[in-house]
Formats: structure tokens, sequence, C-alpha cells
């Protein structure tokens, strides 16, 4: 991915269940930033519970 002056990147970290009271969830994030003119670009770093459940990821949006 080649990104050009002007362009605008989010690293954020988005977790799938709730670790704490009033948490935005991921797909609350990604819409959000949906809105707000980003994409998402990749997921990484997924973490998951015993059972194998996805739990929290790094998330990069651009524009």
């Amino acid at each position: 991915m080649q990104m050009q002056a002007g362009n605008l990147i989010d690293w954020s970290e988005c977790s799938f269940v709730a670790l704490y009271a009033g948490q935005a969830l991921a797909d609350e994030v990604i819409a959000w930033l949906r809105e707000r003119g980003l994409r998402l670009i990749g997921v990484y770093n997924m973490a998951n519970d015993r059972d194998g459940r996805a739990v929290q990821a790094d998330f990069l949006f651009g524009r």
C-alpha cells in the first residue's frame, strides 16, 4: 500500500466483546470512522479467549 501526502491513517485497538462499561465495540468504531471517510484497511494481532473466540485486535483505517 502506498500512501500519499494528505492521507489520514488511524491505528486503533478494538474489542469484539465488552471489557469495561461503556466501551464502544469494533463494529461501532468501524461505523463511526466510516462515517468520517475512513475505511478499514487491515486487522492485525488478533487476541482470542481460551475458547478461541476473538476478543480484540488492532485495526488499521485509512483515507
